[in-house]
């Protein structure tokens, strides 16, 4: 009789152990679709005292209980609950789930059935400069760009006729859409600046190069000029007469709260000493996307200004970014200080709306 209590007792013992152990599977979800050649983040959790690495494998849905049947994704991975795959292209398209276990099999967890489907399209492609520009040496000037579904980093690189100058840019995420980066119109890493000729181009690329985009329109490094004033009364001393272009950005004295229209103003001001010709600007608005508004001339300490209105449905901060004359159709005497962002935060009703800075303008200097 003893025997039994102590071995049934053991028996419950051993039951309540296993079932204290489990492995539970969240991501991928069920219903979720990875694509080819994407990474994605497997996750789960585990309860209970277990073996401190894992296993884990892919299995087609519907597929028998074999290991014939699975595709390894990992072993002896860290039991930490995370692990980064990127799905490879020799998977079929097709419905699958991810079984997480210990590498002693003792304890599994499998994941809700998701798909795997080809992989998504992807593109890089330079919008600016788009061709036919002619870029100061020296003058700082805004290289665009829109990439989709293109998760490795990048590098902006110049070429003159197909030949590779240099790195301008090195190993920076590309983001999803369109951004821009200012660039000291003939530098590139290691070197620079390049020397002032026509016939230069600018690509986009993965750092690993498996991924290049087409190369920009060509354009021109060109010389600075100088500008002499008419009425110089020292012989010899030259002075430049430019205009300078500056953008400012200006949203009222309080934040949006969700779907609330709200109105950005932007005002562009001429602190040059000559008149500006008429060039364009560019406002990004997060969420929104890019428009393109003309500037036209402006006198002396003139000033543009218009106003669009948004309103977004997710709270946060958005990020505003205004470009004027990004296709460097204005001669200027300080290049520096054509961009200027900031950002918008929108927020619940149970915010405090108010904010102190209403107003901002690039660095004049």
């Amino acid at each position: 009789m003893g025997k039994t209590v102590l071995a049934a007792v053991f028996i419950m013992v051993s039951f309540a152990l296993a079932h204290a152990q489990q492995i539970t599977v969240i991501s991928p979800a069920a219903g979720n679709n990875w694509h080819q050649l994407s990474t994605y983040t497997i996750t789960w959790t585990k309860s209970g005292a277990m073996q401190a690495t894992a296993a884990i494998r892919l299995r087609r849905a519907g597929s028998p209980e074999s290991e014939a049947a699975t595709v390894q994704i990992v072993d002896g991975t860290a039991n930490d609950g995370s692990f980064s795959w990127t799905v490879p292209d020799t998977v079929a398209p097709g419905n699958y789930f991810i079984r997480v276990r210990t590498d002693d099999s003792t304890v599994i967890g499998d994941s809700g059935i998701f798909s795997i489907a080809l992989p998504l399209a992807r593109s890089l492609s330079i919008e600016i400069p788009h061709g036919g520009e002619s870029w100061e040496i020296g003058s700082t000037k805004a290289v665009a760009w829109l990439a989709s579904n293109i998760e490795e980093n990048c590098r902006l690189v110049l070429l003159k006729g197909n030949l590779v100058v240099g790195t301008i840019r090195d190993s920076f995420p590309p983001g999803q859409g369109g951004h821009a980066w200012n660039w000291k119109v003939g530098d590139y890493l290691g070197g620079g600046p390049a020397p002032t000729g026509n016939d230069y181009h600018i690509r986009i690329e993965t750092v690993s190069g498996n991924f290049p985009s087409m190369p920009s329109g060509p354009f021109t490094i060109a010389p600075l000029p100088l500008v002499f004033h008419p009425l110089d009364p020292k012989p010899g001393f030259n002075i430049l007469l430019r205009p300078d272009l500056m953008p400012c950005l200006a949203w009222g004295g309080k934040r949006p709260y969700l779907l609330e229209d709200w109105k950005v103003t932007i005002r562009v001001k001429n602190i040059g000493k000559a008149a500006s010709a008429a060039t364009t600007l560019q406002l990004y608005v997060e969420g929104k996307g890019t428009y393109s508004v003309q500037v036209p001339a402006l006198a002396i300490n003139a000033e543009f200004s218009f106003q669009n209105e948004y309103s977004w449905g997710t709270l946060g901060h958005k990020t505003v970014r205004v470009t004027v004359d990004p296709n460097g159709q204005v001669t200027e005497s300080n290049e520096n200080n054509n961009m200027i962002s900031g950002s918008i935060a929108v927020i619940s009703v149970f915010q405090d709306r108010f904010v102190a800075e209403t107003n901002r303008c690039a660095d004049p200097n």
